[in-house]
């Protein structure tokens, strides 16, 4: 892809920085491609729905849109004319990932590394912990999750974080209680008693489950319209299990040491 339009790249640019944007998400094929700002990855969750549900008559099928969602830094990278360090000034860049537990992603190889470098640019890589939740968990939240019930699915989602506890008992007498509500309802809703891993900030997907790397979801309520209820354990405390992360690795130049940042890039 050649971007020649330099005065609308520009633009977003300077959009981005005004909305504190860290992520560019655009269509690929294009040669002049609509720029879309994100401030995460969760938040660009719209654009790929939208990108990949135009449907092709003529094929009779969903186009796949030739998406890419990468930090804006990178992006910018691309247009700067920043001075270029040599290969044999770079540290070692094999023992401080090692060193910070994590590994590059599997598209990336460490020889092709070079240009991210070279130029502070982000590069994907893996986190993994093994833990033991019963230690880790500092608090406890009820989550209340609705749909509307439409055929699509991934439009329309509403989630809430209802309370915070100390303890898991008081939390699941807090979910009894809202549960009653649901059965009276008869709208389809989950409630959902979570556990936050201490050092991390709860963030629910869409189906208000928490990403496996913040909290473990330990007691879920549905009900539906008929006012019934059902009810699941996806986890308990007590079993060990491994925390995996995505989060981006970069190297700065000014002390020659790989940082790492999370989804929005902090």
């Amino acid at each position: 892809m050649e971007l020649t339009d330099r005065k609308a790249i520009a633009n977003f640019f300077s959009k981005a920085a005004e909305q504190k944007w860290n992520r560019a998400a655009f269509d690929r094929s294009r040669d002049q491609p609509v720029f879309h700002g994100y401030v995460s990855i969760g938040e660009a969750s719209e654009f790929w729905s939208a990108s990949n549900n135009v449907f092709d008559y003529l094929m009779q099928g969903f186009a796949a849109a030739d998406d890419a969602l990468i930090p804006v830094a990178n992006l910018a990278a691309g247009f700067d004319q920043k001075p270029v360090i040599g290969e044999g000034n770079l540290p070692d860049i094999r023992q401080q990932l090692a060193e910070l537990d994590v590994e590059l992603q599997p598209f990336c190889k460490i020889d092709g590394l070079g240009p991210y470098l070279q130029t502070e640019m982000f590069i994907p890589v893996h986190w993994r912990q093994d833990i033991e939740p019963r230690k880790e968990v500092k608090r406890f939240l009820v989550i209340k999750h609705t749909h509307p019930g439409h055929h699509i699915y991934e439009i329309g989602h509403e989630v809430a974080i209802l309370k915070h506890f100390k303890s898991q008992a008081d939390g699941a007498i807090f979910q009894r209680e809202k549960a009653k509500g649901l059965a009276t309802d008869k709208k389809p809703a989950d409630l959902i008693l979570v556990g936050e891993y201490r050092g991390r900030l709860l963030n629910p997907d869409p189906d208000s489950y928490p990403e496996k790397h913040c909290g473990i979801a330990l007691f879920r309520v549905h009900g539906n319209r008929d006012g019934r209820l059902q009810c699941s354990t996806p986890h308990s405390l007590y079993p060990p299990l491994t925390i995996e992360q995505r989060l981006y690795a970069r190297l700065y130049h000014s002390g020659g040491a790989i940082r790492l940042h999370d989804d929005q890039l902090q």
